[in-house]
């Protein structure tokens, strides 16, 4: 059993409710996950987090292969999603036993007064990473970094910049 290493928390206020968070955070993936992120990377076709416990959590080619990143372990909009990791830190499919959990929180934040525009609090939570046996420490690193999830959060918050 290898010690248990520090969650990665990085979050980030997006100028939506978080209905609406979590709707493009979900249904949108495609649109905004980054392609530095991806196995297919030019060949990136879309992302996919299906929208139940026990869905599938994906990434699609444009040549119409899947490549499983893990599994929805919990869904409860507008609130959380909770997903497990299966990538290890060379960003290779791992088995799923050996997945970590990545818990994303949506969180409504209100303002002083009603005309105020709706806003949202995500979370993400990466835990469990030293499921991933001897690299977990050097994935950590990598996935605290300004590429790992502060790097998604960032993409995924553009939606609203336009």
């Amino acid at each position: 059993m290898h010690d248990a290493i520090e969650p990665v928390t990085v979050s980030m206020r997006v100028p939506k409710g978080p209905e609406a968070a979590f709707r493009d955070f979900i249904y949108e993936l495609r649109r905004w996950w980054p392609l530095a992120q991806t196995y297919f990377h030019d060949d990136f076709a879309a992302a996919v987090i299906e929208p139940m416990s026990g869905g599938r959590w994906y990434e699609v080619g444009k040549d119409g292969r899947q490549i499983i990143w893990g599994e929805v372990r919990e869904f409860d909009p507008p609130n959380r999603v909770v997903l497990s990791y299966a990538v290890d830190r060379d960003h290779r499919p791992e088995p799923s036993g050996r997945a970590s959990e990545v818990e994303i929180l949506f969180e409504p934040l209100h303002g002083i007064n009603s005309r105020e525009q709706p806003a949202t609090r995500i979370t993400i939570t990466h835990r469990q990473l030293e499921r991933h046996g001897e690299g977990a420490a050097a994935m950590r690193e990598l996935l605290a970094s300004p590429q790992g999830w502060p790097l998604i959060l960032s993409s995924f918050a553009r939606l609203y910049s336009a």
